[in-house]
């Protein structure tokens, strides 16, 4: 498995790319790197499965993905292509805040027009 962490809009905005097998050891490497980013500031993700063929089936007790998903930090997660269990994870864990996208630049538009939306001075 194959996991990609880039910047879309650094210091804000964030991607992440599967591909294969996803373990939780991936979601761990993630984890340890954005976790850090997340104590400090505002932070959006993009999720882009369409390469993956498989979440880890107990991705509800992930403690780094639930660190994740229920920091304080976090603005929004948009998702492209999760196959139907992680459509449903994402809504058990994410509930709100979470969009899914066809392709990573619809996502990647998404979060951007979010960002710049939300750290506009009123």
């Amino acid at each position: 498995m194959a996991t990609n962490i880039y910047w879309i809009n650094e210091p804000f905005v964030i991607g992440v790319q599967y591909s294969g097998n996803v373990t939780g050891e991936d979601i761990q490497v993630v984890a340890d790197q954005c976790l850090p980013l997340m104590d400090d500031q505002t932070v959006y993700f993009l999720i882009d499965l369409s390469q993956a063929n498989s979440i880890p089936s107990n991705v509800f007790k992930i403690g780094p993905l639930l660190k994740m998903t229920g920091h304080p930090n976090v603005r929004w997660f948009a998702f492209v292509q999760p196959d139907r269990f992680a459509k449903f994870a994402i809504q058990v864990l994410l509930r709100n805040r979470v969009k899914v996208f066809s392709t990573p630049e619809e996502a990647s538009a998404f979060l951007l027009e979010r960002f710049r939306s939300e750290m506009q001075p009123t």
